[in-house]
């Protein structure tokens, strides 16, 4: 996910600690985020559309396939780009040992294919728009 200097933004390092809110300040390396008080985090997320989870240790990621269906609008993940892009799933196969794998089409065309969970999430319509 691509971030701008001085946004307000939530982090931690493992899943098993609570989200903090920070001031985000830059990208150091592919895992490690440095925010207001000079201090590197592995995980980084918008505090926009994400304030709930602010003092929890929940994931802002469902934690089922079956949540993600035909014509979802997401966010994911890409290596490539080291970056989250949106896009709508266009397909959802189901594999022979219980995972899915998602085709994802963006606004440009571009079709990626993620088994990943944790590299997607569900867009939460934004209140500004």
């Amino acid at each position: 996910m691509n971030f701008v200097k001085d946004q307000i933004v939530l982090v931690r390092d493992n899943d098993d600690e609570c989200w903090e809110k920070a001031t985000f300040i830059e990208k150091t390396s592919f895992h490690f985020y440095e925010v207001s008080k000079k201090e590197l985090y592995n995980q980084c997320i918008p505090f926009d559309g994400n304030k709930h989870l602010h003092g929890s240790t929940q994931s802002p990621y469902p934690e089922d396939a079956e949540s993600f269906g035909f014509g979802s609008r997401v966010y994911f993940y890409t290596e490539e780009t080291d970056d989250w892009r949106r896009g709508i799933i266009t397909k959802v196969n189901e594999n022979k040992d219980g995972s899915y794998t998602f085709s994802i089409l963006t606004k440009e065309g571009q079709n990626f294919i993620t088994s990943n969970l944790n590299y997607i999430r569900h867009v939460t319509p934004s209140k500004e728009a």
